[in-house]
This record gives C-alpha cells, structure tokens and sequence, in this order.
C-alpha cells in the first residue's frame, strides 16, 4: 500500500508510531521528533507501544520511530535522504547508529562520516535540532569498547558545536541482565530501560535542556 500512495500525498501526511498515515494538521501544534538508528530503536519501539500513552511515551510530540537492522553510520545518509523523500523535516532528530560500525571501520573514518551526517542534515534540515543517543557497550574487545567510549566522546562535541543534545545510558552497563545473549540487543530489562531512557531525555530536550553529563 505504501509504495502505490503518490508522493505528493505523502508530503502532505505525518507518520504516527512506526508509520501510520496521520494528518499533518492534527500534529502541527506539536513537534515533531525523528528517532532514527539501527535495530536497537527498530526492537524499543514495541516497548514503546505498551506504554500508557502509546508510542508517544506520554510526551507533548509526535513520535516517528525509525529502525533499521544492520544500519551503520555509513548508510545513515542515505536511508535519511529516503526519509526526507516522503516527510517534511522534524523539529527534532534522535540518532541511535553506529555500534554496527565498530570492528568493521576504522575510528578515523567513523569519525568523518558522522560529521558528514552531522552535515548533510545541517544542510537538508536547517531548523531540526540533532540529539545523539551514544553508543551502546557490546561483547567487544578491551580495545573496541576504548574506541566507542572515544567515539562517542567525539560525537558529544560536534553535536554540542551543532547546539544539540545528548543522551547517555548509564544504566545500560554491559551486564547479561541487560543485553541478550548475542551480545549486541537489549533483553526485555534492557528494552524497558532503553525506551524510558528516550522517554525523561526527550521530555528535556523538547523543552531546551540538557539534564545529563556536561
């Protein structure tokens, strides 16, 4: 059904929850609010639709969850360039990518396609305010959980020199409670965790604060 509505249609409609057509007059009093990753956001959003107020988390905005498994960062430009084909640009965009990156990429280059994204959405969206959600820990290597931790590090300031925000997980440590045996997604815990997380980060953002971790 999706691929057969024009696109000259879909211009004119927002996306409720994971992409139901909803008018673009009934959310125009409220932002609106991209969250856009990898599979990590692709598995939260159930969890998010068992909250009492629906996938919008209870939160004064519109909610269009975005998540793709394998996406890496080096991809991200593109699938948001696709995005940008069927939706105006939000007020705000929550990026969750790049885990799949490490132990495949080199840092360095990791590092300059994040400000290639970074750019290109400064570029095609010039009014949409960036959150970075950092990367999660993994069953890496000593050597790659250093990496990310540097990696993300980076990403708070760029994201800060774009005057954005940024959410840390510190209650998302590498632990068999939180992360399923495949060492990479979040278990039920980790889920509910990951998705309330989401939920108190952008009840501050939307109101222009930045609560955690200067």
């Amino acid at each position: 059904m999706f691929n057969r509505v024009k696109l000259s249609m879909l211009l004119q409609w927002g996306f409720n929850g994971g992409g139901t057509l909803t008018s673009a007059k009934a959310i125009s009093d409220i932002p609106t609010v991209w969250l856009f990753g990898s599979s990590i956001l692709k598995n939260a959003f159930p969890y998010a639709r068992r909250h009492p107020d629906g996938s919008s988390l209870g939160l004064e905005a519109h909610l269009w969850w975005q998540g793709y498994s394998g996406l890496t960062l080096l991809g991200a430009k593109d699938k948001l360039a696709t995005l940008l084909q069927v939706g105006e640009p939000p007020n705000f965009i929550f990026l969750h990518v790049g885990g799949n990156d490490f132990g495949r990429t080199d840092v360095k280059l990791l590092k300059i396609k994040l400000c290639e994204l970074l750019g290109f959405i400064h570029q095609t969206m010039p009014d949409t305010t960036i959150i970075w959600s950092q990367v999660l820990p993994r069953k890496w290597s000593k050597g790659l959980r250093k990496a990310s931790k540097r990696f993300n590090s980076f990403a708070v300031k760029k994201v800060k020199e774009c005057n954005g925000f940024y959410l840390c997980h510190p209650n998302l440590p590498f632990l068999p409670r939180h992360y399923d045996q495949d060492g990479v997604h979040l278990t039920a815990v980790g889920n509910d965790l990951f998705t309330d997380n989401i939920r108190v980060g952008l009840f501050h953002f939307l109101r222009g604060n930045q609560p955690w971790f200067e």
